[in-house]
């Protein structure tokens, strides 16, 4: 359960994408995440670049179906509020505590108020995530802590397809998502029986 509100926290971090410093990259980058939280569908991978294993598998259907399957550990159904595990052929639903809403990362007034003062700045485009891409700086304020973001967004989609974060004040990035498959009418989740 921890890796997949560690995953979601990435998440909100990279959600906050605009603010007044140069404005045509700040609204490219807040069109990008505002086409992602209408995505129906997209398949995610989590990344520790210092190890270069993959560390989470996350699924996700609109509007509140997601399932992340950390390496190695249970994979975790969501769905609603209800938490789903297969453990050793024992099903179990869980209700989510309230401090842990999958809902809040994904709405259009979450990403408003994160982007509330965050500085954009577009660097080199960059074909590194698999395709042709703008790449955006931002820091934003994750738990009071400053979070480093670099976000890849797809030339063709205009969806984000990759961000890298570091927030441990080093120079490496640390971590990194690789968003795929959006919009896939094949990714379905369904709670294990």
């Amino acid at each position: 359960m921890k890796t997949l509100f560690a995953s979601l926290a990435l998440l909100v971090g990279t959600l906050a994408a605009s603010g007044p410093a140069r404005a045509d990259a700040a609204a490219d980058l807040k069109a990008a995440y505002g086409k992602f939280i209408q995505a129906t569908s997209f398949r995610a991978s989590m990344t520790d670049l210092a190890t270069g294993k993959v560390m989470t598998e996350l699924e996700f259907v609109a509007p509140d179906r997601y399932a992340v399957t950390p390496q190695g550990g249970v994979r975790q159904v969501i769905i609603g509020r209800t938490m789903h595990l297969d453990i050793g052929g024992r099903v179990m639903a869980v209700p989510l505590p309230e401090q842990a809403d999958p809902s809040r990362y994904r709405n259009q007034r979450a990403l408003d108020e994160l982007a509330k003062g965050i500085a954009v700045t577009q660097r080199t485009d960059a074909s590194d995530a698999g395709e042709p891409a703008r790449v955006y700086h931002f820091t934003s304020q994750v738990d009071g802590k400053p979070v480093e973001t670099l976000t890849w967004v797809s030339k063709a989609s205009g969806l984000p397809i990759q961000i890298q974060t570091r927030s441990d004040g080093t120079s490496a990035f640390r971590y990194q998502i690789r968003y795929r498959d959006f919009n896939d009418p094949a990714i379905r989740i369904t709670a294990p029986n």
